[in-house]
């Protein structure tokens, strides 16, 4: 299955190579690999891992019509063998009235959050990493900026991500609304906003009775950049009325650009699986520096502490690299 993966890759990269003749498309790649060490484990205690590779096709077909095709890279299965996915095979149609997206695209819920954060080759952002919501999936989108400042954006989709195919005759609705900058790294802009999402399921219960249910997730973000700092904050609640389970994150970060290729990272997120439980949370905390020693490629040595109510404390350090190409 690996090396299967590996051959549509490289064969999908050789089509982009050999079709790419005008100056409307692009070929872009992107790769996530880190060494870890984790201090307080006696054996098999640490590791090189390639966590992700990407490769990026997009073509502009007109002034308003963009196709995007994505892979993606990652450990899967029981024998946690590498598997290329197909992440996004999109079509974004600019109308008049806003940008429809048909097809396989990211979603919209955490999409800002972890422009703000900015660091996704260390950790993903706090929705991504709880796996509140997949991060692509199967659908038709709309998105429409109604002044410099005001974005909007509706999803209506499977709800099972990239990795699955559709089970239920639901849809998973999401949507963003958001007041400022898409991006605020790298240069000074602020944005504050709100995201939902409602997913109807059916739960079966005694003899087979199926009761209608559903998954709700209700979220408030905020960044901003100031010459050499940028902030950020992120709180979510995810709630199953099926299960009678609510979960919740608050994830608060810092970034101080030292030097223009040098920047000081710190991160913390609250994360409680279950409110009505007592002591079943946990405390995650990144630090660490980030380092640009030529353009695209990054290197980010950072210390990690795991510290849940109940339980050990796990204390890691890490050295990510990211390249960009």
């Amino acid at each position: 299955m690996m090396k299967i993966g590996i051959l549509v890759v490289a064969g999908l990269l050789l089509c982009g190579m050999v079709f790419a003749q005008s100056a409307s498309d692009k070929i872009g790649g992107l790769v996530f690999y880190d060494y870890s060490y984790q201090m307080n484990k006696e054996e098999d205690n640490n590791k090189f891992e390639l966590r992700r590779v990407y490769f990026t096709y997009t073509r502009a077909l007109s002034d308003r019509i963009v196709y995007k095709f994505q892979t993606d890279v990652g450990r899967t299965g029981n024998d946690d063998r590498l598997t290329a996915y197909l992440k996004n095979a999109k079509v974004d149609w600019k109308t008049a009235a806003g940008t429809i997206t048909i097809g396989l695209q990211g979603m919209n819920i955490f999409n800002v959050q972890e422009k703000n954060w900015g660091y996704r080759f260390i950790e993903k952002s706090a929705m991504d990493q709880r796996k509140f919501a997949s991060s692509a999936d199967l659908g038709i989108g709309f998105a429409r900026s109604f002044s410099k400042n005001v974005h909007f954006s509706l999803l209506a989709t499977n709800g099972r991500g990239y990795k699955h195919s559709e089970n239920d005759s639901y849809k998973k609705v999401s949507t963003q609304l958001f007041y400022g900058s898409k991006k605020i790294v790298g240069k000074d802009g602020y944005n504050v906003g709100v995201i939902l999402t409602y997913e109807p399921y059916d739960l079966a219960g005694d003899a087979g009775v199926k009761t209608k249910q559903s998954k709700s997730v209700t979220g408030v973000f905020a960044g901003m950049t100031k010459g050499k700092v940028r902030i950020g904050a992120d709180y979510d609640l995810l709630k199953d009325n099926g299960l009678d389970i609510t979960k919740s994150i608050i994830s608060v970060y810092g970034i101080l650009a030292v030097q223009p290729n040098l920047n000081l990272f710190a991160r913390f997120d609250q994360w409680d699986p279950n409110t009505t439980i007592d002591d079943d949370g946990e405390s995650y905390i990144i630090a660490g520096v980030d380092y640009l020693p030529v353009k695209g490629f990054y290197i980010a040595p950072n210390f990690r502490l795991i510290n849940p109510q109940i339980g050990d404390v796990v204390k890691m350090v890490k050295v990510n690299f990211q390249v960009k190409f």
